[in-house]
């Protein structure tokens, strides 16, 4: 069966079509052929990367370290802003910074244990809010690429943060979508799919007390999950101690099966904007087919496995 599905509260659309799934496939591993004495990333090459911004140790070495990336999106360099007819210029301002996420040189995060999640999460938080309270800074994109497909250039495992002076379209339209939600309904439309999903009960691939994690409705990609605090909270750095733990316990599950299937995958974390509504939730965004002729020639994405599928496929050992 192939459907047209509609975002819960976007004007977004997707085909679901199984057909499409039969193709012929399989995960392939992007396997780790650089040696750790040549990886910038790897313990004894610190003096390689970018002066280091913050770190956790354990036995006095460290397990995750942060510095500025060496290739950065964005830089510290304002203009005038320029504008000339169809023509548009404005600097891009703000703070691309590198999160090692595990020390390990052929460890992904995936493989460490929940409690190293935890701490993971920790540094995201304080990141965050570290760069979030910078002059001229709108947005803090915390962002993770697994494997090659998914466009990250070095395999040892690592988070990335990019502070800057826009507002992303993406967290700007989901607001936009919140607050006519909001104004229609009194209540926030995050809060209510979690309670309608849990209800129906087709596409919950896993819970606990404070997370739920929904292969959404009109998942615009194979195996897509969106995890959501179950209490109404805007941002990451809104949450409490149990309930950090409890997220680290369901990103573990979810990068895991992600993992040992070799899926690349993106992971977002969605922060509300300052002074606006919002929902904080966890984007993960399997890679496993690349975009053809007609997702590029009509902007609407084909995906061959139903959210539903998807739900089980997650729960399966």
């Amino acid at each position: 069966m192939q459907e047209l599905r509609k975002d819960y509260i976007l004007d977004k659309w997707v085909i679901i079509s199984k057909v499409r799934g039969k193709r012929p496939r399989q995960f392939q591993e992007q396997k780790n052929t650089l040696k750790a004495k040549d990886c910038v990333f790897c313990p004894g090459n610190e003096d390689k990367t970018p002066t280091e911004t913050y770190r956790v140790e354990e036995k006095g070495k460290w397990i995750i370290r942060c510095f500025p990336n060496k290739f950065p999106a964005v830089g510290q360099e304002f203009f005038p802003v320029k504008k000339k007819g169809f023509f548009s210029v404005k600097p891009a301002y703000g703070f691309h910074e590198v999160i090692v996420d595990a020390k390990e040189h052929k460890k992904q995060l995936h493989e460490k244990d929940v409690e190293h999640f935890y701490k993971v999460i920790d540094v995201w938080c304080d990141r965050i809010n570290y760069y979030q309270k910078k002059k001229e800074i709108k947005s803090v994109i915390l962002f993770k690429n697994h494997l090659k497909d998914a466009g990250t250039s070095l395999v040892h495992s690592h988070c990335q943060l990019v502070a800057y002076n826009e507002k992303t379209k993406n967290i700007r339209d989901k607001t936009k979508a919140i607050m006519s939600y909001k104004r229609k309904h009194l209540k926030c439309p995050y809060c209510d799919i979690i309670k309608k999903e849990k209800k129906l009960n087709e596409r919950v691939a896993f819970e606990n007390k404070s997370f739920v994690a929904i292969c959404p409705f009109a998942s615009f990609y194979a195996h897509e999950v969106m995890i959501l605090s179950k209490r109404c909270v805007k941002s990451i750095l809104d949450l409490n101690e149990i309930e950090k733990k409890d997220l680290a316990k369901i990103l573990k599950k979810i990068l895991f099966k992600l993992g040992k299937n070799n899926v690349p995958y993106n992971l977002e974390v969605n922060n509300g904007l300052k002074g606006k509504p919002f929902h904080f939730h966890i984007s993960v965004t399997p890679r496993e087919f690349k975009l053809a002729g007609f997702e590029i020639g009509t902007g609407t994405i084909i995906n061959p496995i139903a959210p539903e599928d998807a739900k089980r496929w997650y729960k399966s050992r």
